[in-house]
């Protein structure tokens, strides 16, 4: 395959090496895929479903409320109920504001009392030893699926998790939905049903993958390639009325069409009211209904922005009075929503550069999330304090913790305040804000050849961030302001008897003193296809401006 060296650096310092390892990158349809069998566990599993289906048992799957658990929860009923009779499947999705994450065990009282045997999870239960002994003292037996890392004790009933130590399954990067798919594949395998239903469900895989920020290589880039071609092919219709009452076009929608418009909607239920309505979108056969649910979640989502935004800014406030000059902010806010602080401690941390806690008053306890930078673990920061949490889980970039009082939250500020001090002596500069780039580049390397090579690097996303380049010792030329306040601008950039095209959307006032005529800067940005009346040209979609002096 004949590439650009750029592409090819790109790619090679991505570890994606070999021409053959290149051609399966970059293809439109890639063939990554790895045996369901040889996950730990699913071949159990799969013997005690179909167990299960042959004497006619009520089956329970049990479900988170973000977007992988609902996506979870749709794609294992509409399998079991080609398998089964649909009166013996149900499911199960906690409330976020009554029950919180993960598998409860008064909900597996009220499960168990519906008469369910079989209770299955979907993108939880790897941490719910002790719940799943419940279950079975009721006489339910438990399969866990999931896709979060293994707590000190595995549950003792069948485990789907690629993460399990000694599993040989090859790659252990899939979201909760893709395990949820491995083991229909198996399903399938055992039971011979149309294999054409597996096909039919990518999309809701791959919406899965995107959205829940799972590492975008490996076997994840097929699912959510295929996902993105089953989108566009619109034949999912309740999908398509979500997202033409969105006002956007399913035939043309990429990773970040996904990302931002089709996962908050769905998340946005969860956040505000209850996912229920998100899986009903999904499930529902009536068109005037699904309709009804599309406003609902665009109602939602609305709702969801609004909280959001209130919320930043009173953060911003009670920061200055509660913790001023924190190296690691931890924000109580009781007046915002809960199933919003995640994001609002995300955008903080980006405004700040720093990691950043959110907390609100719920039931006598603090509970909130913390967001944090590329460059610092919040997971392994908090998790020094973790003895003085009544709570606490996560990952790297992200946590979820509660804590029991004011007494608490003044001796959770002191320990982290303390860590970071002692993590930025170590690391000069950790807390400096990063323009981050995979490499420079001049105008003249800006073609269309590269932007159609760097397209076919989509979907973008973890582990797979669309390349961002630095344009070092620039001059502004061309100048040219859009919008109704001026918001944007287009110009072009030139070095050495070469130039380029550039726009950047939005943020055109922050760059006063370098937006204009014969300006030296150095800009960082993305490489991509301006489409205009049948016309395809290459140009630079600007992130940052930085001001450089003319030597």
């Amino acid at each position: 395959m004949e590439i650009t060296q750029i592409t090819k650096t790109i790619l090679n310092n991505r570890g994606i090496t070999g021409e053959n390892e290149i051609e399966e990158f970059l293809s439109p349809k890639p063939q990554r895929a790895h045996d369901p069998l040889s996950m730990k566990g699913i071949k159990e599993a799969t013997k005690r479903i179909v167990s299960a289906i042959e004497k006619g048992e009520k089956i329970c799957v049990y479900g988170d409320y973000d977007c992988d658990g609902v996506t979870s929860v749709f794609l294992l009923k509409t399998f079991f109920g080609r398998l089964t009779d649909k009166d013996n499947i149900s499911h199960y999705i906690p409330s976020r504001f009554e029950e919180g994450y993960g598998l409860k065990s008064s909900a597996i009282d009220k499960i168990a009392e519906r008469g369910v045997k079989l209770l299955i999870t979907v993108d939880c239960g790897i941490t719910s030893a002790a719940e799943v002994e419940h279950a079975r003292s009721l006489g339910v037996d438990v399969i866990v699926t999931d896709h979060h890392n293994v707590g000190d004790k595995v549950p003792g009933c069948i485990v789907i998790d690629p993460k399990q130590e000694d599993c040989p399954y090859p790659f252990e990067g899939l979201c909760g939905c893709g395990v949820a798919y491995k083991l229909s594949q198996a399903l399938q395998r055992s039971t011979g049903f149309d294999r054409s239903l597996l096909l039919s469900m990518l999309d809701i895989v791959g919406i899965a993958t995107i959205g829940d920020v799972v590492p975008l290589v490996d076997e994840n880039r097929t699912l959510a390639k295929y996902g993105l071609y089953e989108i566009r092919r619109g034949r999912r219709k309740n999908l398509r009325t979500l997202l033409a009452m969105m006002q956007r076009q399913y035939d043309t929608l990429d990773s970040y069409g996904v990302s931002f418009g089709i996962v908050p909607h769905i998340n946005a239920a969860g956040r505000m009211a209850s996912a229920e309505d998100a899986l009903s979108l999904l499930e529902s056969e009536n068109e005037d209904e699904v309709k009804a649910i599309s406003e609902k979640l665009i109602g939602y989502n609305s709702e969801r922005r609004r909280e959001q935004d209130r919320a930043f800014e009173r953060c911003l406030v009670n920061m200055e009075s509660q913790c001023p000059g924190s190296l690691f902010p931890i924000i109580r806010d009781d007046e915002a929503h809960e199933g919003i602080v995640g994001i609002v401690a995300g955008k903080l941390s980006d405004k700040l550069a720093r990691p950043v806690i959110v907390l609100t008053e719920k039931d006598g306890s603090l509970k909130g999330s913390g967001r944090s930078t590329d460059e610092i673990n919040i997971y392994d920061l908090v998790a020094t304090q973790k003895d003085i949490l009544e709570r606490f889980g996560g990952h790297a970039a992200a946590c979820g913790l509660s804590l029991s009082g004011e007494d608490k939250l003044d001796e959770l500020r002191a320990g982290l305040e303390g860590e970071m001090i002692k993590l930025a002596a170590d690391n000069p500069g950790i807390l400096d804000r990063k323009v981050h780039f995979d490499m420079e580049i001049e105008p003249g390397d800006v073609t269309l050849k590269l932007a159609e090579e760097l397209e076919s690097m989509e979907p973008f996303g973890n582990a797979n961030e669309k390349p961002k380049f630095m344009f070092r010792d620039v001059e502004i030329r061309n100048v040219f302001f859009m919008g109704n306040e001026n918001q944007h601008v287009r110009f072009g950039i030139h070095k050495e008897g070469r130039s380029a095209d550039a726009v950047l959307f939005f943020d055109a006032d922050e760059y006063p003193d370098m937006l204009v005529e014969g300006k030296m800067c150095d800009i960082a940005g993305s490489v991509t296809i301006n489409e205009f009346r049948g016309s395809r040209k290459a140009q630079i979609n600007v992130d940052v401006i930085l001001e450089r002096e003319r030597k």
